[in-house]
């Protein structure tokens, strides 16, 4: 039973809690709804709340109307007419991030000998549950002011707990027209009375790709996002990769923080769904049964899925200047936590 304990343990292994991409989403979104004063030049910095001014161009070192040097984002010079300062278009990051996370399985579908599946609903699964750590690289573009197009791609590792148990007589009922043996009677197998039951503690490793979008508007201090991310994991123990799509709306203010440029805080919640039919081959340890092979090998079929959808985040971004920025935040609620954290260069 111990080679069924470690494989099952295998199945769990569910990388979309890497993947979570929410990354910086919130990075320089305050900052497209930002202006400057008229009289005041452009610097490395975002002009203070004290210095904006709506409706009147921006101006550049030399109090003249600035212009926008780049194609993109489209329509950058009708808000900077009005008087919006711009994030810069294009963006680099570094993004470390953990997340952990309760994990569900079911359906559980089994055939032997590469006969037909059928349920072994009999099986009980403890509460099982994911640690992954992950660093990714971002880049991303503003393709518009309020829309920006991002994608990353990361390296993770992690570990689960798959705490299992089956009765012995429902496993003999189960495989007793195969192996010819039943635990009715007096003489029935040893094995009827037995639980069978462990806790795997496998590893994993395993790489990302993501893309998404952010949308962000704002009005005077506040602002809105919504970053939607569609991810792919390729993990060493499954054949097929795991897709997921997060989505993480939030809302914050924006306040100034003098020479040290501006803060943006926030709150928000996000949506994780991800899921995957994995299939393989278990062994049962079929020794204690009369006239039995040693094991008994059985093809298998389950589903497993992240047991919360939602949980609630708190974050910051701190733009030190046009070029620099730092990002992070915290996921927590249900029974899913994470951390994120980044370092961003803008050109």
């Amino acid at each position: 039973m111990e080679n069924l304990r470690i494989i099952i343990s295998l199945i769990v292994l569910i990388p979309f809690l890497t993947q979570a991409e929410q990354e910086d989403a919130t990075t320089d979104c305050q900052c497209a709804m930002q202006s400057s004063a008229n009289s005041q030049s452009r610097s490395e910095q975002y002009a203070t709340l004290a210095e904006r001014e709506i409706g009147k161009p921006v101006l550049n070192e030399q109090g003249e109307r600035e212009i926008w040097p780049r194609k993109l984002p489209f329509f950058a010079q009708n808000v900077l007419d009005l008087g919006f300062e711009l994030p810069k278009t294009f963006g680099l990051a570094i993004i470390p991030n953990t997340m952990k996370q309760d994990l569900i399985l079911k359906d559980l579908k089994v055939g032997i000998n590469g006969g037909e599946m059928d349920d072994m609903d009999f099986v009980n699964f403890g509460r099982a549950s994911a640690d992954n750590s992950n660093i990714q690289i971002k880049a991303d573009v503003w393709l518009f002011p309020f829309l920006n197009f991002y994608a990353t791609y990361g390296k993770m590792h992690g570990s689960a707990d798959a705490p299992i148990a089956i009765k012995g007589e429902d496993l003999i009922e189960f495989l007793g027209e195969s192996l010819g043996v039943s635990c009715d009677g007096i003489l029935s197998p040893k094995a009827c009375d037995q639980t069978f039951s462990g806790i795997a503690h496998p590893e994993y490793t395993g790489s990302n790709i993501s893309i998404g979008f952010n949308l962000a508007m704002g009005w005077d201090r506040f602002f809105v996002t919504l970053p939607v991310t569609y991810v792919s994991t390729d993990l060493n123990i499954l054949a097929d990769d795991v897709k997921s799509l997060q989505v993480s709306p939030r809302i914050g203010i924006t306040s100034d923080i003098g020479k040290w440029g501006t803060m943006a805080t926030f709150v928000g919640i996000t949506y994780l769904d991800a899921s995957l039919d994995v299939a393989g081959k278990i062994t049962f340890d079929t020794s204690t049964i009369p006239g039995q092979a040693d094991t008994t090998e059985l093809d298998f079929l389950i589903h497993q899925e992240n047991a919360d959808k939602l949980n609630y985040l708190i974050g910051f971004n701190w733009d030190i200047t046009k070029s620099w920025s730092f990002h992070s935040e915290a996921g927590f609620g249900g029974s899913r936590e994470s951390f994120i954290a980044s370092t961003t260069y803008r050109f």
